[in-house]
């Protein structure tokens, strides 16, 4: 079993990392609710929310790369996703948005080894993503960042009064 340090605290890194998903993905889901910039599956909402996770987990000293490509083959469709590279026995993709293709559950945390992960096929990485993103209008996290600033804040305080 991987852990992570949380304070002094070993904790089970596959759950802590699934547990900081979901609350990434509800937030995302409640400023959907607000701005409308995505279906209710969270299509449109996919570099919202793998930019806050990415800034949530660098806050956290914990490696992960943002990367930007393919799901099933439909090049004509960007999706983002985070690879978490070390924390887990093997690197993994964690996704909280990919309901928008009809898979469960509502955090994808999966090695790459795991057949699911072939169905992502990556593009771009790290700050050729980022720049992208410029390209994105109200799908871009650009245009929500004082907002996804202030859920990076709650979720880190929400995890620190865990630990």
């Amino acid at each position: 079993m991987a852990t992570l340090d949380r304070g002094g605290i070993a904790v089970n890194a596959h759950l802590f990392l699934r547990r900081v998903g979901l609350m990434v993905r509800r937030e995302i889901e409640r400023l959907n609710r607000h701005y409308d910039f995505a279906d209710p599956d969270l299509c449109g909402a996919c570099g919202i929310a793998s930019w806050t996770l990415h800034k949530i987990l660098g806050h956290l000293s914990i490696q992960n790369e943002i990367v930007m490509g393919h799901v099933d083959g439909d090049e004509d469709a960007d999706h983002v996703w985070l690879e978490v590279p070390s924390i887990l026995a093997e690197p993994a993709i964690l996704d909280v948005t990919a309901t928008q293709f009809g898979i469960t559950p509502l955090v994808v945390l999966a090695p790459l080894s795991d057949p699911l992960t072939r169905r992502f096929a990556p593009r771009l990485r790290g700050k050729a993503v980022l720049k992208d993103f410029r390209e994105w209008g109200s799908e871009s996290p650009w245009w929500y960042k004082k907002d996804l600033e202030k859920i990076v804040h709650k979720t880190l305080l929400a995890v620190s009064e865990a630990a």
